[in-house]
């Protein structure tokens, strides 16, 4: 194939894989015909990455980068046939997602330059587009198949977050990498999409995303911190946090005695069901929620609105271990280089994302491009010179 056909083949590809993935949680909100838009373009962008791999040959040391990525959605797959739990639909779109990190660490590896352009700007005029139109539709500027939800671009309001935090985080790593710095025009739509959030009054995505913009603040003026160590710290919040919520002694005092809502609008009535339904299956769980849609055995109850209990509702302790070890070893990469600019980008950018996820149920999409530029940060600190990356 020629060299000017491959460039038609790859924009053609990059247009689609882009567009199939600007979604976010779920397609509940969207109308049908846009699902099967969605649905399709993700089916046909799959399958152009195994072509597209194929006539490359692409390199299995550098597949080795993102192992951990496949091995999570390998054995989600194996779970969700074992569970007999909407296999296809789960299977299709555990392919998808793990075929979309296969091309972006692929592409990294070909054409940096290129892949983070085309991301950055593709991400941020979506979610810039979705900002606008809120200003001009603050109801929707389409009926949401969910009555309670806004017929906004990128979804409801929480879950506009999934697509717009990661869009930031591109944006400022493509900025950093051809500026060398953090543009006005970065910190515009940074700020832009917090007003939007403050504006939807969606609370976790503004407390997320008000984390991501202090951290950057703090990383420009060259106060750094450990990562291993905020994420450790992390760990520790949300682990009282979810066992605390399931102590009737910690809800007694918080209702009671400090006379506070607890339930963050009924989300710890889910979580408690949550922990039921983990202690019922908890070693397999009970297959993928995550990308089939809404389970017709839970009903209301599912999802459970934190991403880290329903990867043990969907997978058990099993699939919960392998979550755990690609977020940490994303972090372990990212963290040899912390002197890094692109390792404080990426350190804010995932911080924010995991404490929104204590919150709200993600879909992955997008969680697994950013996972994948920490896996190749050392393609990025290329450019920067001479830097201790110690500690």
């Amino acid at each position: 194939m020629k060299k000017k056909q491959l460039n038609v083949f790859y924009g053609i590809l990059y247009f689609v894989m882009i567009f199939s993935f600007v979604r976010t949680r779920t397609l509940e909100d969207f109308p049908d015909i846009l699902k099967k838009i969605y649905n399709y373009t993700a089916l046909f962008s799959s399958l152009m990455i195994i072509f597209a791999s194929v006539i490359q040959m692409y390199s299995f040391k550098n597949l080795k980068k993102i192992l951990s990525i496949i091995i999570f959605f390998i054995m989600y797959i194996f779970i969700t046939i074992v569970t007999d739990f909407n296999s296809i639909s789960s299977t299709i779109n555990c392919i998808f997602i793990a075929s979309y990190a296969i091309f972006v660490n692929q592409k990294l590896n070909t054409n940096l330059n290129g892949i983070l352009k085309f991301m950055a700007y593709f991400y941020t005029f979506i979610t810039l587009l979705n900002n606008i139109l809120i200003l001009i539709f603050p109801d929707g500027f389409y009926s949401s198949n969910v009555s309670y939800h806004k017929g906004h671009l990128l979804g409801d309001d929480n879950a506009i977050i999934y697509v717009a935090l990661p869009a930031m985080i591109l944006l400022s790593i493509y900025s950093y990498y051809k500026y060398k710095k953090i543009t006005k025009f970065t910190w515009f739509n940074i700020l832009f999409c917090e007003f939007i959030f403050i504006k939807l009054w969606a609370a976790s995505a503004v407390v997320s995303f008000a984390i991501f913009i202090i951290l950057l603040i703090l990383f420009s003026l060259n106060i750094s911190f450990s990562p291993k160590k905020i994420f450790f710290g992390l760990a520790i919040f949300l682990a009282v946090l979810f066992l605390g919520l399931n102590n009737e002694i910690f809800n007694n005092f918080i209702t009671n005695v400090l006379h506070k809502d607890i339930t963050f609008t009924g989300r710890t009535y889910l979580w408690a069901h949550a922990f039921e339904l983990i202690s019922m299956r908890p070693i397999l769980g009970y297959g993928g929620y995550f990308v089939a849609g809404r389970s017709p055995l839970f009903g209301r109850l599912y999802p459970v609105h934190t991403t880290y209990l329903q990867v043990l509702v969907d997978g058990g302790v099993i699939l919960f271990v392998l979550f755990v070890y690609m977020l940490y070893s994303a972090i372990s990469k990212v963290a040899k280089f912390k002197k890094s600019r692109y390792s404080n980008i990426l350190i804010s950018g995932l911080l924010a994302m995991c404490i929104s996820f204590a919150f709200e149920q993600a879909g992955l999409y997008h969680f697994v491009i950013i996972l994948t530029l920490c896996y190749n940060i050392d393609l990025l600190v290329k450019d920067e010179g001479d830097i201790d990356y110690g500690y």
